[in-house]
């Protein structure tokens, strides 16, 4: 479609406003055209001039349109015949056939509804035509969003890739408007007569309405004159007996007045007995009498209501102070002097603290009736909800007291314990909170936390125990229609108590965000948090999700300190190693032990009832117990001897740390994961940099990199992987999904990272030994013609050449340096593919190996005994080595089959001896 057509038809794309005039005229035109085209034969003139003004603009109404043009001249103009016409009757052939037949139909429904002699009448169809017409209308007009100016309706009713297509669409939509339109109409006009009807009786029944008010009140005037007679002798009886009514109420109400003035003593003598229960029931019923026989009325009683009210205030007030003073927490001060010695003591600080003046505490009658006597009172007035939120406001207001003066108690004296400087100790005291907390030991401050744990629990103790008492006296129905408030109240200071200890501890916590500490003070640290976060587990309340937060910032922050010393100290462990062989200490195989024994698997706590921490203190405690100096010459794992460097020594003991961390934290799995990750690619990186490289050359100063380096190094990675899987099954134990599809692809790749290096170590020592075996060969090549000159008798026992006992004196010197450093299976890896290697090089050479073409049969007899000798001796000295499963049968195939064809035949030459020694 062209970009013309399609604004064309496009409704609601913007254009430039026109003038008014312009806009006037193309209006009025466009409606005569539309009446034009509706009804061709019954246009005005107004509606052809407009059109006309459409069509032609700028010709005038006025002018001689009529008038005959003058002839053209011949040539100008093309002949036109109907065949011109032929596509456009086929365009518009349709859309006139479906507008008379519209028009038809039109006709039809018209002549048929206003037919009178149709038996029904028009009242007959009256609503089915226009039921009819808009059923013939798709739903989608009848939308309470439908608008043409929206461009997705637009195009839904417009539909067409043409302007063709769109023109029918829109030749269709005036169709149903026309038909709409024509049966609204005919409506209209079947109902009018019934509309004047309703008129005209509306007007009947308003004249009839009349009449019969003007009846009704002729009778009442007539009731009035009767009234007046009969009713006048019995006011006057009523007047009396109103007299008589009013002065046996004037002798009630000095009766009453007469309690009143006597109530007023008893109610005294009840505020000061405290019976505020029996108080409240006198102010009840003096309220009662009051309002029942408005005394209020009594110039000497005028004050009554106002006095009650005041009373009852004063008694609500006394009720209020009381019941908080018997909820408050009297022991704080015993709790909070207690905690801290306790703290000093586990400290070893010897600072004296004054003994604060113990209140006695209620005996449980006296409290209990105290508490039920308030609460009856409480619960007349209406104020018991008001008095619970006071006390637990009054809770958080003592707790946070409490947690306020153990830190006044315990700070100082901790603060000079923990710096040195007496001068620097004075000026941290005059600092903020926050700067005394973090100028603590690790274990000063874990002290100090366990005094504020400590102080919490046991005012939540004694709200708990209010609380039962409370709970229990409306239980036994003693305080009717407030159980329920009352059992809210206990939760509710419950709630807040623990969520103001929560906030507290995790703001303490905060200031040593960035305080560096061990591992065992850190679990420590976590088993106090999380005793704190059990608090509301053990109470039934919410915890806040603050603490938990602040104390997974802080295992964090620690884990990443921790990991970047870690790498550091690695690091420059690994740029010193001499690659020698280092002692193991006791602790090492400690760390081993566990990791590779039935105990790591179960090694969460089960044995303690599901405990956690206490199995990980112990093992905290098992590593800083252990003796460094008591060292063994290998490591034991898994049944296997490994000998092994003082760096990978120290990896395995910072993954015992991350260990540690993920037993005590295993909601950390992913992050002790991937730096246990980090560390032991580290080692395997920088070892291969360092070996397979040879950079330790220039870092640690060696002057090679002999096979005992790499003997070394390749002891190492076998141990990590032999240890790779315990880590792996301890840190996706119980672990969800998500956690697993984090660490599992990168610890796979971690053990293909270290099985490769370790191949590449094993390839390493047999390329060495290709190297060498090269060089022999070329020797063997230049001392294979003299064979047999120093033989004196072939049949007898024939030693080998110099060069092959080189060969396996260098086989044997290699077994002897790495026998006491592989594993037996490592050896067998390296010896089979350096027999493989021996053997696919050696038999090609022996095998061209030749005599010269002017030796007798006794030279050349004596030289094939040499060649036999040799190839036997060299046969015999590769099955001597440890070889895998495959055996000697497959590795040395190539050589044992030339020993078997036996000597090459004698026709071959000295320059093909030497071509294959070259070779080789």
């Amino acid at each position: 479609m062209s970009a013309g057509g399609g604004e064309g038809l496009n409704t609601y794309t913007t254009s430039p406003r026109r003038k008014a005039g312009s806009d006037g005229s193309l209006y009025t035109a466009g409606q005569g055209l539309v009446a034009v085209v509706n009804n061709p034969g019954t246009g005005s003139l107004s509606s052809i001039s407009s059109l006309n003004l459409l069509c032609w603009p700028g010709v005038g109404s006025e002018g001689r349109w009529n008038e005959v043009p003058p002839p053209i001249a011949p040539g100008v103009l093309r002949d036109v015949t109907r065949v011109d016409f032929a596509n456009y009757l086929t365009r518009t052939s349709s859309l006139h056939d479906r507008f008379y037949q519209a028009r038809h139909q039109l006709k039809e429904d018209s002549a048929r509804r206003l037919n009178v002699g149709d038996p029904g009448g028009p009242s007959a169809l009256r609503g089915e035509g226009l039921v009819q017409a808009l059923r013939q209308v798709p739903t989608l007009y009848f939308q309470e969003d439908f608008s043409m100016t929206r461009p997705e309706t637009f195009h839904e009713v417009v539909k067409g890739e043409t302007e063709e297509e769109k023109s029918v669409a829109l030749e269709t939509q005036n169709g149903y408007l026309d038909i709409v339109e024509t049966e609204l109409l005919n409506e209209i006009a079947a109902r009018s007569d019934s509309f004047f009807e309703a008129a005209e009786s509306l007007q009947s029944l308003r004249m009839s309405m009349a009449e019969t008010l003007e009846e009704i009140r002729g009778l009442r005037h007539g009731m009035d004159i009767v009234n007046s007679g009969l009713c006048e002798r019995a006011r006057k009886v009523q007047t009396l007996n109103r007299r008589r009514e009013n002065l046996k109420e004037a002798v009630e109400m000095l009766q009453v007045v007469e309690a009143v003035v006597h109530s007023q003593e008893a109610l005294h003598l009840l505020v000061l007995g405290r019976d505020y229960s029996s108080a409240l029931a006198l102010l009840d019923n003096l309220h009662l009498q009051c309002t029942d026989q408005d005394l209020s009325r009594l110039h000497c009683l005028r004050h009554l209501p106002s006095s009650l009210a005041n009373a009852t205030t004063s008694i609500t007030e006394s009720m209020v102070g009381d019941f908080v003073e018997l909820m408050r927490w009297k022991q704080s001060s015993t709790e909070v002097h207690s905690a801290a010695m306790n703290a000093l003591e586990r400290s070893g600080l010897t600072e004296r603290l004054p003994t604060p003046s113990a209140s006695e505490p209620d005996s449980g009658e006296d409290l209990q009736a105290s508490l039920l006597s308030l609460l009856q009172g409480l619960g007349k007035t209406g104020t018991l909800s008001g008095v619970l939120s006071q006390i637990r406001a009054s809770g958080i207001d003592q707790l946070k007291s409490a947690l306020r003066s153990v830190m006044e108690i315990l700070l100082p004296p901790m603060v000079c314990a923990s710096v040195s400087d007496g001068e620097a100790a004075s000026h941290l005291q005059t600092q903020s909170l926050g700067d005394q907390l973090k100028a603590l030991t690790a274990e000063h401050f874990l002290k100090l936390m366990g005094a504020c744990l400590a102080v919490g629990e046991a005012c939540c103790e004694h709200f708990v125990r209010m609380s039962d008492m409370i709970a229990k006296i409306a239980t036994e129905g003693k305080v009717t229609g407030h159980k329920g408030a009352i059992d809210r109240m206990a939760v509710d200071i419950l709630q807040v108590l623990v969520e103001t200890m929560h906030n507290r501890w995790a703001k303490t916590m905060m200031t040593r965000l960035g305080v560096q500490q061990s591992m065992a003070d850190l679990l420590e640290l976590v088993d106090l948090s999380q005793e704190c976060i059990d608090l509301a587990t053990f109470y039934n309340v919410r915890p806040v999700a603050k603490l938990s937060s602040v104390l997974q910032a802080q295992c964090k922050a620690h884990l990443e300190a921790a990991h970047t010393q870690n790498v550091a100290s690695l690091q420059e462990a690994l740029e010193q190693e001499p690659w020698t062989l280092a002692d193991v200490g006791q602790e090492c195989q400690s760390v081993v032990d566990r990791l590779t024994s039935n105990e790591t698997a179960s090694c969460s706590g089960e044995s303690n009832g599901g405990e956690q921490n206490p199995p990980i203190r112990r093992l905290v405690s098992m590593r800083n117990g252990s003796d460094p100096l008591s060292a063994i010459t290998t490591l034991h794992a898994n049944g296997q001897d490994f000998r092994i460097v003082a760096t990978a020594q120290k990896t395995i003991l910072m993954m015992n740390e991350y260990l540690l961390f993920h037993n005590a934290l295993p909601d950390f799995a992913t992050e002790t994961g991937r730096r246990i990750v980090e560390l032991s690619t580290l080692f395997n990186a920088r070892s291969c940099q360092l070996v397979l490289g040879a950079q330790a050359m220039r870092q640690s100063g060696l002057k090679s990199i002999t096979a005992k380096h790499l003997a070394l190094c390749s002891q190492c990675l076998a141990l990590f992987l032999v240890l790779h899987e315990p880590i792996k099954s301890l840190l996706l134990k119980e672990q969800g999904q998500s956690r697993r599809a984090i660490l599992e692809p990168e610890l796979e790749r971690l053990k293909q990272d270290l099985q490769t290096h370790l191949d590449g170590i094993h390839a390493k020592l047999v390329a060495i030994m290709k190297e060498r075996l090269l060089l022999s060969t070329r020797q063997l090549s230049e001392t294979a013609p003299r064979w047999g000159e120093d033989i004196q008798d072939p049949t007898g026992v024939i030693e080998p050449s110099q060069t092959v006992q080189q060969m396996a004196k260098q086989l044997q010197i290699l077994s002897r340096v790495l026998t006491p450093i592989l594993l037996s299976s490592q050896m067998q890896e390296i010896f089979s593919g350096v027999a493989q290697t021996f053997s696919e090089v050696l038999g090609p050479v022996f095998e061209g190996l030749s005599v010269g073409e002017d030796w007798d049969e006794e030279r050349m007899e004596r030289w094939e005994v040499q060649w036999k000798a040799d190839c036997a001796f060299l046969v015999e000295t590769l099955n001597g080595l440890p070889m895998n499963d495959r055996g000697s049968q497959d590795c040395l195939e190539v050589l044992k089959g030339v020993l078997k064809a036996g000597p090459p035949n004698n026709n071959h030459g000295g320059s093909g001896v030497k071509k294959i020694g070259e070779e080789s």
